[in-house]
């Protein structure tokens, strides 16, 4: 397989579509006015700056998850727009088979995914950078990137390609770009409902839903999970975003956050540093469980 005319053609292909470009403008503009908002409000209220490193909790916990819906809708407008206007008969026609026309499109997908969110970070990062040096702390809270923040960084990234690899998938198989953006939306409102009537039947049936794939991609998204939880002090981007619930995270929170009550006798796991990752015994050791 030629990869680099592969890639080559279809990087020429994306920078002449027009909607990749706006796309990328709406996206860095939202990001801007979200995380800039948030740095006003720090000048206003020190005590909710927006600094690193614990604003990288805040970034990904909460609006950064913006990044996957638009890389999910350009790779949507991207793949589909080939069949609509016929030009993927016209590659093959040219001299590329079928199998690396396929294999070019894949390139999209991680180029496409990772495009935005490095967008995102550049720009969350700046704003957070700048909240730092304006809080006077830069330098005394450690490293600017912790490791917990890069494992949250890769989580973060592994869902966003799952995301972007769901809108491929569709729009390979329905080769209409508003159809496929339809479907795409249609199937994480059925997944919530299915979600939601699975745990009327039963705990068992609900906890099955924890393994459906929007639960798993949001899931890898939740900082709590790898020890960046946003600061105490205040709520959160991830509280004001409804995305992450605390400094704790729940061993059934993707089921939670499908409307899915989770499986009772679980306590909250310590996630941050120090803690052991192994749920606490639902009573003290050598103490009888409670009759009540």
């Amino acid at each position: 397989m030629r990869t680099g005319i592969l890639v080559r053609n279809e990087w020429i292909k994306t920078r002449r579509r027009t909607a990749f470009w706006v796309a990328s403008l709406v996206f860095a503009g939202l990001m801007s006015l979200i995380f800039g908002g948030m740095f006003s409000q720090g000048l206003r209220k020190p005590e909710r700056a927006l600094t690193l490193p614990a604003a990288w909790g805040e970034v990904m916990g909460g609006p950064g998850v913006l990044a996957a819906f638009f890389a999910s809708i350009v790779l949507i407008l991207l793949v589909s727009s080939e069949f609509t206007w016929r030009t993927s008969r016209q590659n093959v026609i040219d001299g590329l088979s079928k199998e690396e026309f396929f294999g070019a499109k894949l390139f999209l997908l991680p180029g496409v995914g990772l495009f935005f969110f490095i967008v995102m970070v550049l720009v969350a990062g700046g704003f957070a950078f700048a909240g730092t040096v304006a809080k006077g702390v830069l330098g005394s809270t450690g490293a600017l990137v912790r490791p917990a923040d890069l494992a949250l960084m890769g989580g973060s990234i592994i869902g966003l390609l799952g995301w972007v690899s769901l809108a491929f998938l569709l729009a390979i198989a329905i080769r209409s770009s508003g159809s496929a953006i339809g479907a795409f939306f249609l199937y994480f409102i059925v997944e919530q409902i299915l979600g939601q009537l699975a745990g009327a039947l039963g705990p068992t049936a609900g906890e099955l839903f924890r393994f459906a794939p929007n639960a798993v991609f949001k899931a890898l998204w939740e900082p709590a999970r790898y020890g960046a939880v946003p600061p105490q002090g205040g709520a959160s981007a991830g509280d004001r975003h409804g995305v992450v619930p605390g400094g704790r995270a729940h061993v059934h929170h993707a089921v939670r956050a499908h409307g899915v009550p989770a499986v009772p006798a679980a306590r909250p796991v310590a996630c941050g540093p120090g803690g052991d990752g192994v749920p606490a015994p639902p009573f003290p050791p050598n103490a009888p469980p409670s009759t009540a």
